[in-house]
């Protein structure tokens, strides 16, 4: 079983602390730009709701499904860093350029570039199934961060962290679930 650092009285107040073992293992390397702690859980994107068993639900679902959630945010974020490298090149002088977005060759290195830091439970939900926010640090964009919508483990938006918490990001990605 995976290990849940929480009060189920954090849960109903919306904030709970999770220690993953699938994050800890990948985020923990020395080459890590970050250092991984754990993961802040937050229920409701930028309202304030009512914690309901959905919302239980869905950081169980997160906890017992960390291996492929963390796979597909990932390999998602390997498919897109070369558009986030074009976005970026004209912002930093070369050297910085190539510290803060080097060439990656596979996922290992690229999950040194940033680490997790809070899971958003949306209160936006299809079939009783809410969408999850995942928010990163990472090393291009520290003041406004990356972030990933997914809906059952599927990661269905990136950019900045704001995409991991707005409930109108969340609608548009149940809208496009099928």
């Amino acid at each position: 079983m995976k290990k849940l650092y929480h009060k189920k009285a954090l849960i109903e107040q919306g904030i709970s602390y999770l220690q993953l073992d699938w994050f800890q293992k990948q985020f923990s390397a020395e080459e890590n730009q970050y250092q991984y702690e754990g993961i802040v859980v937050e229920c409701g994107g930028e309202e304030e709701i009512a914690i309901g068993q959905e919302h239980i639900q869905a950081i169980e679902f997160v906890i017992e499904n960390q291996e492929m959630i963390l796979k597909n945010i990932l390999e998602a974020l390997f498919k897109e860093y070369p558009n986030i490298q074009k976005k970026w090149i004209d912002f930093y002088e070369k050297e910085e350029y190539k510290q803060r977005l080097p060439k990656v060759n596979n996922i290992q290195e690229l999950s040194y570039l940033i680490t997790p830091d809070i899971v958003h439970i949306i209160n936006v939900k299809k079939n009783g199934i809410c969408c999850i926010g995942f928010e990163f640090s990472c090393t291009w964009e520290e003041e406004h961060g990356l972030g990933f919508m997914t809906y059952q483990g599927k990661v269905c938006k990136i950019g900045d962290a704001s995409i991991s918490f707005l409930s109108k990001i969340a609608q548009e990605v149940i809208k496009e679930e099928k």
